[in-house]
């Protein structure tokens, strides 16, 4: 089911599912047309609520646990392709915020555009080069392995490989 393209004739999309795990998943889909200085703007809303029976042990629940998620987006995609989208966001933030705490680049040193630009490039110059390096650290025969990694944060690849 994707979100209609004409949003005046179908304000309102609304779909039940019911999946394996004793879960309830209701997904509503709005489309809301905006103007703004004589130009209209196409927004979709997604609200998605699941009513889960059981936990992650399959143990019963006496009270259903609900879930509500809600996204804003002018994207014209399939609702289940705009949930993955927004579900990948946080591993962009976490990336972001490791960036910024293991180079120390959380308070740029200028106010000036052109000096942080210099600053930023050359910071992701050294984090290229440490995520190259911690690969290699991974996959090397004499590698300090404490447990199954796909890639090493910074902060460790400078303290136990350099």
């Amino acid at each position: 089911m994707g979100i209609p393209e004409n949003c005046g004739n179908v304000p309102l999309n609304m779909a039940l599912r019911m999946s394996l795990e004793k879960k309830k998943v209701a997904l509503l889909t709005t489309c809301i047309i905006q103007e703004h200085k004589e130009i209209k703007y196409r927004f979709t809303k997604l609200v998605r609520v699941i009513e889960g029976t059981i936990d992650k042990h399959r143990s019963k629940l006496r009270l259903h646990q609900v879930t509500l998620e809600g996204w804003w987006t002018n994207l014209t995609l399939p609702e289940s392709k705009i949930i993955s989208l927004f579900k990948n966001h946080g591993l962009s933030e976490q990336f972001h915020s490791e960036f910024k705490t293991d180079l120390d680049l959380e308070r740029l040193p200028s106010g000036k555009y052109t000096t942080n630009a210099l600053v930023i490039s050359q910071g992701v110059f050294a984090d290229n080069i440490l995520r190259y390096i911690g690969q290699l650290g991974l996959l090397g025969d004499k590698s300090p392995v404490r447990h199954p990694a796909k890639r090493r944060r910074l902060k460790t690849v400078i303290q136990e490989l350099m």
